[in-house]
């Protein structure tokens, strides 16, 4: 059995990832009565499309996924 929630845009920006620029979104899921916060990161790369996709249940997580990314490098 399938159950579907609410999904809504909390915020966009333009952000850097390993010096690409990216689009940011941040969504939050509510199902069965609870918050679930999703951030993406929408960028290319030498032709490549990527996402970089997490899904935290508190935001303060997101300073830790946030610091993670910092680290990723391309090439």
């Amino acid at each position: 059995m399938s159950q579907q929630g609410d999904l809504k845009v909390l915020k966009e920006q333009k952000v850097s990832v390993s010096g690409v620029q990216a689009d940011a979104v941040a969504y939050q899921y509510s199902l069965s009565g609870q918050n679930f916060i999703i951030v993406a990161r929408y960028f290319e790369y030498q032709g490549y499309a990527f996402i970089i996709f997490y899904q935290v249940f508190d935001q303060n997580m997101i300073n830790t996924c946030e610091s993670i990314i910092q680290t990723f490098r391309l090439g």
